[in-house]
């Protein structure tokens, strides 16, 4: 059954190839370093604007109660921080269809790692098949290439 949640997910799809394409435009012109933190500081306010829109309530269900911070909380900004810088860098060197044909195939793999190491969700043969077809797709999109 279609869940909404796919529709956001191809959405983001999308927006993580013109954000990534646009951020080597920028780099382009002024440099990676640059560009990352201007991207940085546009995260930093989107961000803080929409803590204090989910403090207030204006976004239900978005803030649970306090705790104390873990290690690992800051894992997910690193991980960001190395998409924002490493997806433009590639995108500049081998073109956004390789970049992105290869992350959906590596996404695929992490994904059914994931699922069963930390969800307890097992790999079956149908799991298993739609990643190894991911891969081979891979190597048709990138079969031929000259850059």
């Amino acid at each position: 059954m279609f869940h909404p949640a796919a529709l956001v997910a191809f959405a983001l799809g999308c927006v993580a190839v013109v954000q990534a394409s646009l951020n080597r435009r920028i780099a382009g012109q002024i440099g990676l370093a640059p560009a990352v933190l201007l991207n940085g500081a546009i995260v930093a306010i989107c961000a803080g604007a929409f803590y204090v829109a989910a403090r207030r309530g204006w976004v239900p269900g978005m803030v649970s109660s306090e705790a104390k911070l873990a290690w690992w909380w800051l894992v997910p900004g690193v991980l960001g921080f190395a998409l924002i810088t490493g997806l433009p860098w590639a995108i500049a060197r081998v073109g956004a269809l390789q970049v992105f044909v290869v992350a959906v195939a590596a996404q695929m793999i992490a994904s059914l790692a994931w699922d069963a190491l930390v969800e307890g969700i097992p790999v079956n043969a149908l799991r298993a098949t739609g990643a190894v077809v991911c891969v081979a797709g891979v190597a048709l999109a990138l079969y031929g290439s000259n850059r």
